[in-house]
């Protein structure tokens, strides 16, 4: 899929992220997130068996995504890989907002932007 600079540049620093926390860190999590009841699906579910559990880690890793920036796209090794970018979104915007803010970065309290969000 076609993807912008800006996605582009993000999904970079969430690999790097990725390799510096021998793969703990992954953005590839939303499958296990909502089969715990932590995504759009609410927390009325119940407790995922194990074999549930190894069937969706099959979708979860971002090593079934490859990134081309050169080529501006990011391709799933499956279409059930999902994508959850929360963890990173929001010091992404507080950096974006310190680039585009007159005021230094160091003026801008992280705490009050995540207050207003």
């Amino acid at each position: 899929m076609a993807i912008d600079a800006e996605l582009t540049e993000l999904l970079q620093f969430t690999q790097k992220l990725w390799a510096a926390t021998d793969r703990r860190y992954d953005i590839t999590v939303a499958p296990l997130t909502s089969l715990w009841g932590y995504g759009p699906a609410g927390s009325n579910l119940p407790v995922p068996s194990a074999e549930k559990l190894n069937e969706t880690l099959t979708f979860v890793g971002s090593d079934k995504l490859t990134l081309d920036a050169a080529g501006s796209s990011l391709r799933k090794s499956h279409p059930r890989v999902q994508l959850d970018l929360g963890s990173v979104l929001q010091g992404y915007a507080a950096d974006r907002v310190a680039k585009c803010s007159a005021k230094p970065a160091r003026k801008i309290s992280s705490s009050k932007l995540a207050a207003n969000s």
